[in-house]
C-alpha cells in the first residue's frame, strides 16, 4: 500500500508540477501502475465534486484519504526540535550579550554543546558546531525588483494584534495574503495559530478572490513546514499538502531568517494591522474587531480596484470549499453540553454522562 505521503507527492507533482508519469514513478521507485490508478482515482473524484459544486466531506476524504503508517523503522533525527530551540536560545543570548558589552562572555559551539550534553542530549560536537555556523552565518541581503504575472504569486504570514475587550486585552493571530502582482490583501483573525486556523484562512481567501493563485509563498512556520530534510530543503505539513492538491496550487518556502524573500506580506502585516487597530483597539466584542478589519481590508483593496479586478481573471478556478473537520470524542456533561477549546455546544438531554464518540466538528464551528 502507499503510504499517504508518497500519495500526496504523485498527485502534486502530476498536477501541480506538470511531472510525467514514468518520471514520478522512476523518482518514487514505485510502478507506473501504481501512479496511474492514484491519479486517475482523483480525477473522478474531482469531477464528482465539481459536478455537485459542493465539497462532500466523503469524496474529499477519499481524494486525500489517510492510510496507517508504519513507524516501526522509523530513524529518529539527532537534532530534534527541541534541540534546535535550546539551541536557538542560547544564540538569543549571545545576542543580548553583544548589545549589552558583554561579548567576551558569548557561549561558543563548543560551549552550547558541553550544555547540551550536561542536559542529557545525546549528539556530537559536529552537528552543534555546523548547526551554529549555519545559523551564525551573515550575508548581505540582495533586494532585487521582482517582476511578477498576474494571479501568479500570493505570499502569506501572520501576526499578532492585541485589543480590549471592554477594558480586558485579548491577544490574536491574524493571517494576512497579499497577492504579488496586484498587492490585493486579505486578512482574518484567529484565537491561535494552529492548522485549523490554517486551513479557515486558505478556504475563506479563495473565496473571497474567487479563484487560486498559481503559488503561495511561506516562511518557516510550523503549521506549514514539517521539517527540515536538507540545508535548504523542506518537507511541507499534511494540511498544506492536502490543500495544495485539492486546489491546484503550488508552493514554496523562505530560506531561513531571510524575510526579504517575501516582502510583500511581511509590509502588508505592519501595514493591515497598523491601519486597522492602531486608530481603533477597544471593541465590544470579538465581531466588532472582526467588522473593523473587513471594511479596512475594503478600504485598502479599493484604492487599487482595477489592477485586482485583472488579477482575479488570472486566476486558477476555484473549488468547492475544503471542509476540513476533526473526530473527537467527548464527555457530555451535566448540563448537557460537550466543551471543545473552550466552546460549549448544546447536545440532547439523553447523552448527560456519556461520551459522544467521533464527533465530526467543522473548522467554521471556531471562527465565526
Amino acid at each position: 500500500m502507499v503510504k499517504q505521503l508518497i500519495k500526496l507527492d504523485i498527485l502534486r507533482w502530476y498536477f501541480n508540477e506538470g511531472k510525467a508519469i514514468k518520471e514520478i514513478a522512476r523518482e518514487l521507485k514505485t510502478s507506473k501502475n501504481t501512479v496511474k490508478k492514484y491519479i486517475r482515482e482523483f480525477e473522478n473524484q474531482k469531477e464528482e465534486l465539481k459536478d455537485t459544486n459542493t465539497a462532500d466531506s466523503e469524496i474529499v476524504e477519499l481524494m486525500l484519504e489517510k492510510p496507517k503508517y508504519n513507524s516501526s523503522n522509523r530513524e529518529k533525527r539527532v537534532l530534534t526540535d527541541e534541540i534546535i530551540e535550546k539551541i536557538d536560545e542560547y544564540l538569543e543570548e549571545n545576542e543580548f550579550k553583544k548589545q549589552n558589552r558583554l561579548g567576551k562572555q558569548i557561549l561558543k559551539a563548543v560551549d552550547i554543546h558541553e550544555e547540551l550534553e550536561a542536559q542529557g542530549y545525546k549528539l556530537s560536537y559536529t552537528t552543534v558546531a555546523q548547526f551554529v555556523a549555519q545559523r551564525n552565518k551573515k550575508h548581505k541581503e540582495a533586494f532585487i525588483k521582482q517582476i511578477y504575472e498576474y494571479g501568479e504569486i500570493c505570499e502569506f504570514d501572520w501576526g499578532e494584534i492585541k485589543v480590549y475587550f471592554n477594558e480586558e486585552l485579548v491577544k490574536y493571530r491574524m493571517a494576512v495574503f497579499t497577492m504579488a502582482k496586484s498587492n490585493l490583501r486579505y486578512a482574518k483573525l484567529y484565537r491561535s495559530e494552529d492548522s485549523q486556523s490554517f486551513i479557515d484562512a486558505h478556504v475563506n481567501f479563495f473565496e473571497y478572490i474567487g479563484g487560486v493563485p498559481k503559488v503561495i509563498v511561506y516562511d518557516n512556520m510550523k503549521v506549514a513546514v514539517k521539517k527540515f530534510v536538507g540545508p535548504t530543503e523542506k518537507e511541507a505539513t499534511e494540511a498544506l499538502k492536502k490543500m495544495s492538491i485539492y486546489y491546484g496550487f503550488n508552493y514554496r518556502f523562505c530560506n531561513t531568517y531571510s524575510g526579504n524573500e517575501k516582502g510583500h506580506v511581511e509590509n502588508s502585516v505592519e501595514f493591515v494591522r497598523r491601519k486597522s487597530f492602531a486608530p481603533k483597539y477597544k471593541f465590544a466584542n470579538q465581531e466588532g474587531a472582526e467588522k473593523r478589519l473587513e471594511e479596512i481590508i475594503e478600504k485598502i483593496n479599493k484604492k487599487n480596484e482595477q489592477e485586482i479586478e485583472i488579477e482575479k481573471t488570472a486566476l486558477q478556478k476555484s473549488m468547492p470549499p475544503y471542509e476540513a473537520a476533526i473526530m473527537v470524542s467527548l464527555r457530555v456533561d451535566k448540563l448537557s453540553t460537550i466543551v471543545y477549546k473552550q466552546n460549549k455546544y448544546s447536545v440532547p438531554d439523553y447523552l448527560v454522562g456519556k461520551y459522544v464518540v467521533d464527533c465530526q466538528v467543522k473548522l467554521t464551528t471556531f471562527y465565526k
